[in-house]
């Protein structure tokens, strides 16, 4: 068991992604099926993910 908040580092890490509101299970799936979820908490974790800036494209070009 591996705990994150990172999204990112979820994705790259685990073979399942949990997500977990209030102490209660509300997604258990692969990383593939955590992005597509149509379940309402999740879709909307996953679509505020989507909108946050990737650090490495705010560091500029080198």
């Amino acid at each position: 068991v591996f705990v994150t908040h990172d999204l990112r580092e979820a994705l790259l890490l685990a073979d399942r992604i949990a997500l977990i509101e209030a102490g209660r299970l509300v997604t258990l799936e692969t990383p593939q099926n955590f992005l597509n979820s149509s379940e309402p908490l999740t879709a909307a974790y996953v679509a505020a993910f989507k909108t946050e800036p990737d650090p490495a494209r705010l560091r500029g070009a080198s």
